[in-house]
């Protein structure tokens, strides 16, 4: 047990997901399976089966990941209720459960999966509580903590449309001086296509302004409503090379920019803004990119909540 961390037996959770049955698969990623499961108690949760890793660091990989894991407590990054690490056979099982998030992940809203199209409104909400939970991980949390793998769809969302960020199976400290605790190789680059920071592509330096360029890349995704690589009659486009040009100018980032799924349903300062900090999000020198909290500030200028607004210049974005 840590702290408020639950240890469950491998048998409750192949139990709560009906033997990690198919029909309750949510989720498939590239180093574990998630399943929707309901528990004893009648808590709906998230259960994340890693894939069998064999290997004389997988166990001390897992209860780092979990001791990280268990520290971290902020209404924007979704909760780890507890673990499992134990044999079934020859293979060791190791498990995360975490609280069930029932709207899914931002890209499937975006691409309208549920037949609803996301309002701005909603979008900006989105914006803010993922960046509050990014700033969190940076700032606030003990240790420090890089994510190295911000994507939408990696921003889950409750049954209040409340972001939180999720998957820090690739998430590393950050030692005092704002540098991850061990430089990985550039052979080893973990990531996904469309979101990597250039300096993190070219030569695998990852910081916490990698972070915040792949969070650049989330806000185009928001504008636009566009995937980060566009597939289009046989050609795959990367969505930051297409919105670059078009963020450099302020009629097109009315015209060209917003999903058309919104029908121009958008106060135009608010996209002007928007757009200005993915812009900024996606500078090429990583020590010209806001920080976090720097984001954070300028998102709440259009806060949908009025009474978190902050006055910001008219000319701020010009």
């Amino acid at each position: 047990m840590l702290g408020t961390i639950c240890q469950f037996a491998y048998s409750e959770l192949e139990n709560a997901t009906n033997k990690f049955s198919n029909s309750n698969l949510i989720g498939l990623g590239g180093s574990s399976y998630v399943y929707r499961g309901q528990l004893k108690d009648g808590r709906i949760v998230a259960v994340k089966r890693l894939k069998i890793q064999g290997g004389p660091d997988a166990d001390s990989i897992f209860s780092t990941e979990v001791e990280l894991l268990s520290r971290l407590h902020h209404c924007h990054v979704v909760p780890l209720l507890g673990y499992c690490s134990e044999f079934s056979g020859k293979h060791a099982e190791r498990l995360l459960v975490f609280e069930y998030m029932p709207n899914g992940n931002l890209r499937d809203c975006l691409d309208g999966i549920s037949g609803e199209t996301v309002s701005w409104e909603t979008r900006i909400a989105i914006a803010i509580g993922a960046a509050r939970g990014l700033e969190y991980l940076h700032e606030a949390a003990a240790p420090r903590i890089l994510h190295r793998d911000v994507k939408s769809t990696n921003i889950l969302l409750d049954k209040n449309w409340r972001a939180k960020i999720t998957d820090l199976g690739m998430a590393k400290r950050l030692r005092a001086d704002g540098l991850p605790s061990c430089s990985s190789s550039p052979a080893r680059m973990q990531g996904t296509f469309g979101y990597f920071a250039p300096e993190y592509a070219i030569v695998g330096k990852a910081s916490p302004m990698s972070d915040v360029f792949s969070f650049g890349v989330v806000l185009l995704e928001l504008i636009t409503g566009r995937q980060p690589i566009h597939k289009s009659k046989n050609k795959e486009e990367s969505l930051v090379i297409w919105a670059t040009p078009r963020l450099q100018d302020s009629k097109q980032v009315t015209s060209e920019l917003p999903d058309t799924r919104l029908k121009g349903n958008f106060p135009e300062e608010e996209m002007q803004i928007m757009a200005y900090l993915a812009k900024e999000c996606l500078l090429l020198d990583p020590d010209a990119r806001p920080t976090m909290s720097e984001v954070v500030q300028i998102l709440s200028t259009i806060a949908p909540d009025k009474s978190k607004r902050r006055n910001i210049p008219v000319n701020f974005y010009q």
